[in-house]
């Protein structure tokens, strides 16, 4: 499977999961055959704030590859400019955005 130029060898994804998927976690989920991991849900204010947490939480382990970061927010204009950060200082694979979780708490 391919999702644009990035190959995905697997049929099994590690979802992203706050306060579950962190670097540790990722490595050993790959190590045990899964094709693409998830970092944690980062919210695209806080990518914005820089809060500090938010972009350690950005950061990629060379062993972690593909990874996707998921970005969660409300409005356009902060995910995109969410997404340009991650973009540029993030060493991720793939950016998604989270435009329906269903987590009360999210938004």
């Amino acid at each position: 499977m391919r999702i644009g130029n990035i190959e995905i060898k697997g049929q099994v994804f590690l979802a992203p999961m706050a306060g579950i998927t962190n670097e540790a976690f990722r490595i050993i989920c790959h190590e045990l055959g899964a094709g693409l991991v998830y970092a944690e849900m980062v919210s695209d204010k806080a990518i914005l704030q820089k809060n500090e947490r938010t972009l350690q939480m950005i950061k990629v382990n060379k062993l972690e590859h593909p990874i996707s970061m998921q970005i969660f927010g409300t409005y356009m204009e902060t995910f995109v400019a969410a997404a340009k950060y991650v973009d540029q200082h993030s060493d991720c694979d793939i950016i998604d955005i989270n435009m329906g979780c269903p987590a009360s708490k999210i938004g």
